[in-house]
């Protein structure tokens, strides 16, 4: 079975499948690069709802920030009938039970997680400790944070409080491309 770019994401209290499923190209070349994808989105806690459909740059879904994803949702054209689709990475709840959940200016929830990243150099490899940050409202929306030692983070919470943590999560969420009408 192929594997597409997916995205699971919730906007207004519905779960929705975004999935890329075709790209268009351009000129007569050798080698044509695609430059455009389509985007289908379906609605997974409505089975009533019929597919909707937009266009994005080629390889952009899991870049997109949230509100880009929404825009796009929001102003994509329906389709005659209903794409299903089965979601493969939704955001994994239960990895993160207990955890204390931040919002974000959007409304979004977030859970950060110690863990660690390994770093390959000239010398071999090393174990380096992180953060990572998960949106459980949308599963392209997540990174690991290199940390210069294990108490970094604790200094950060102890120091700055909820404010820090959502300093951070702001941080990773600008590291997501806004779709503009141009592209």
């Amino acid at each position: 079975m192929a594997l597409y770019d997916q995205r699971v994401f919730k906007h207004d209290d519905k779960w929705w499948a975004a999935e890329v499923h075709s790209g268009v190209g351009g000129g007569f070349v050798p080698r044509p690069q695609i430059t455009r994808e389509r985007v289908y989105f379906t609605c997974l806690s409505d089975e009533n709802r019929p597919t909707v459909t937009a266009t994005i740059p080629a390889g952009w879904l899991n870049t997109l920030s949230h509100r880009s994803v929404v825009g796009l949702l929001e102003n994509a054209k329906p389709l005659d009938g209903r794409f299903d689709m089965h979601p493969y990475n939704p955001p994994d709840r239960d990895e993160f039970r207990g955890a204390e959940v931040i919002y974000d200016d959007e409304g979004l929830r977030w859970v950060i997680k110690q863990t660690s990243v390994i770093r390959v150099g000239p010398q071999g490899s090393e174990r380096l400790p992180a953060i990572r940050l998960f949106c459980l409202d949308d599963s392209a929306l997540q990174d690991d944070v290199l940390l210069q030692s294990i108490v970094t983070y604790e200094e950060l919470v102890t120091t700055w409080g909820e404010e820090g943590k959502r300093a951070i999560v702001s941080s990773v969420k600008q590291g997501f491309r806004d779709l503009k009408t141009e592209d």
